[in-house]
């Protein structure tokens, strides 16, 4: 099952191009996010980056699924869909 925090980790070395940079900015350490970013790209069975050098370019899976990822997050906002607080349920 998919896990906010490797979706969250893959968005932000997406954006960063970097693992380095990426773990800084969440506040986590380098090799928490390679982790978290290895074990989605197994859950998907797919590789998300290349490897360059010290760098990560998107696969076109990668491509596909940050931009999934990104129409489910705004369909969610349009949506007005927050949990409550406590509650577990959807606002609206």
């Amino acid at each position: 099952m998919l896990d906010l925090r490797q979706v969250r980790s893959f968005a932000m070395v997406a954006r960063e191009g970097s693992v380095t940079r990426a773990a800084s900015l969440l506040n986590y350490a380098q090799s928490s996010v390679a982790a978290q970013v290895h074990a989605l790209e197994e859950e998907l069975g797919v590789p998300l980056f290349d490897r360059m050098g010290r760098g990560l370019l998107l696969t076109t899976a990668g491509t596909d699924f940050l931009g999934m990822r990104s129409g489910c997050w705004g369909w969610r906002k349009r949506r007005g869909y927050r949990r409550a607080i406590g509650a577990g349920r959807p606002e609206g």
